[in-house]
């Protein structure tokens, strides 16, 4: 009897300290409400614990009720005297979320209290950072997070899991047909669609909050977390306006396209673990090599970065237009992997390879580590496909240079393009073995 009187004693007096505990926090942050003071808080939580505790001795959750709606006309009453002063609600709702925490305790859910309590405090001693946050951000950027929370959680979870091939009619006398449908598992093909959504999104909040300021090197290594590609065509559009700087959007390109490798890599350790360590020597080598070069290249622009910084700002890389086309894209691929694999052979990979990675490089990894998963091609022939499919998404931003960007800018990066390349090519002609199957 007595450790069950010391338990409730222990309880109420926890509600007690929750409630003592936010309404110090409002005290502290200047809170005018004459209703809600820190001794009200400390009320609030009792009453919801007293309420609790009575509902468990009679049987009859209602009281919990009555006790809620007690403490609402209270402060109803109090907000509708100070109605003059516009100063928010944000105390009257702690207060009577501070009497539902009191009523977790007594329920026997102190930690889940506990928790909450923190979790509020946290959030109320926070009121100049979140409007910061909400004040830099943008509606096009809201509407970005939404669509991609739409594509996430509710397109995601209501598509089949299974091949198409599943859907064909028993009769259908089809064999090419059933090949390429086998290829394609609706809720895994978004799947990947959501990753790169996600990585791309990911690298726009870290350009949003370092900000571009911080030199074009950071931008362009950031950038290429987002969209090297993207990256690439608005440094080389820049160095149209500002050739002076072509050294240091060389810089930024470089970095770009060098970061491409280890999200490759990364992409693919999600997927296809055994694809990722396998392929990891000859897109590391050829990232590494980026990046050393575009250090050297760094050294030598400083001084004309100190002259003059950057500006640019990428545009969000996500929206639901571009996802979906990367998914008909990425599905394209995958059919015409398997259909090659099956009819033409695996030697045909090859200038699969390198189309596709004219388009996307990410398509062409992510079908290259399903057509392996399915024992359609060898993991040394997948790899060496996929850092065929790297190097042709890599040349092709040389070419976007070379059309879109300054000369002065392509004779730069063509160098440092074609040691990635020589590098990444030996590398991989001594790490693979070649016996096609």
């Amino acid at each position: 009897m007595q450790d069950v009187l010391l338990q409730q004693f222990m309880q109420f007096g926890l509600a007690g300290l929750i409630g003592f505990a936010i309404g110090l926090e409002r005290a502290m942050a200047g809170s005018e409400n004459p209703h809600a003071g820190t001794r009200d808080f400390i009320l609030f939580s009792l009453i919801g614990a007293v309420s609790a505790f009575v509902a468990t001795r009679f049987d009859n959750s209602w009281l919990i009720l009555a006790g809620f709606a007690g403490a609402l006309a209270l402060l109803l009453a109090g907000y509708w005297t100070d109605r003059q002063h516009d100063s928010g609600i944000t105390t009257e709702v702690s207060a009577l979320f501070t009497f539902f925490l009191g009523v977790l305790v007594i329920l026997g859910a102190p930690e889940i209290a506990i928790a909450l309590a923190i979790t509020t405090l946290a959030i109320l001693s926070q009121k100049k950072a979140i409007r910061t946050i909400t004040d830099s951000i943008h509606s096009f950027e809201l509407q970005a997070a939404l669509k991609f929370l739409v594509i996430t959680f509710i397109i995601l979870p209501v598509l089949p899991n299974q091949t198409l091939a599943s859907y064909l009619p028993a009769g259908l006398d089809l064999p090419w047909l059933h090949t390429m449908l086998e290829a394609l598992n609706p809720y895994r093909i978004w799947l990947i669609v959501v990753l790169v959504s996600l990585i791309s999104l990911v690298g726009y909040v870290l350009i949003k909050v370092l900000g571009p300021g911080t030199g074009t090197g950071l931008t362009g290594l950031i950038g290429g977390l987002a969209s090297s590609t993207v990256t690439t065509v608005a440094f080389a559009r820049r160095s149209l306006e500002t050739p002076a700087l072509n050294r240091g959007f060389a810089v930024a390109i470089l970095l770009a396209s060098s970061i491409m490798f280890p999200r490759l890599l990364l992409e693919i350790a999600i997927v296809n673990q055994p694809l990722m360590r396998n392929s990891l020597v000859p897109l590391m080598a050829m990232g590494g090599t980026g990046i050393l070069l575009a250090f050297f290249l760094h050294i030598r622009s400083s001084r004309e970065r100190a002259k003059g910084r950057t500006t640019m700002q990428l545009e969000n890389p996500f929206c639901l237009k571009s996802a979906i086309t990367f998914g008909l894209v990425f599905s394209s691929i995958l059919m015409l992997t398997r259909l090659a694999t099956t009819y033409l052979g695996n030697r045909w990979l090859p200038v699969m390879a390198i189309l596709s990675g004219l388009v996307d490089a990410d398509a062409i990894a992510f079908s290259l580590s399903n057509a392996n998963k399915a024992g359609l091609i060898s993991l040394d022939w997948a790899s060496f496909n996929l850092v065929l499919g790297a190097l042709s998404n890599t040349f092709v931003k040389l070419l976007l240079v070379l059309v879109m960007g300054h000369r002065q800018l392509f004779r730069q990066l063509l160098i440092t393009f074609l040691l990635m390349g020589a590098v990444g090519i030996c590398t991989t002609f001594f790490y693979y073995d070649f016996q096609i199957p």
